[in-house]
């Protein structure tokens, strides 16, 4: 039983430390402890996201698709002319 204390005492104070002191809590007194570091972090992450806006595809953009749409096909019906499947 003494060699078993001799383990899980500091094992205890360690997880201590970094449960009560490193992380801290809401009512932790250290302003950069990780509970209040990651708070604020994610706050901020939050804020830059809702000042993000999608930019406007240009008023082209769905004629090139249908162009590309239509290419693709043309390069298919080639091909099987080429097989002479058509």
């Amino acid at each position: 039983m003494a060699e078993e204390q001799v383990y899980v005492n500091p094992t205890f104070m360690m997880n201590e430390t970094i449960h009560q002191r490193l992380i801290g809590g809401a009512v932790s007194a250290d302003e950069v402890c990780l509970y209040k570091a990651f708070r604020t972090a994610r706050k901020a992450l939050q804020e830059f996201k809702k000042g993000l806006k999608r930019e406007p595809l240009p008023y082209w953009f769905p004629l090139l698709q249908i162009v590309a749409g239509v290419l693709a096909w043309v390069g298919f019906w080639q091909l099987m002319r080429w097989f002479e499947i058509w």
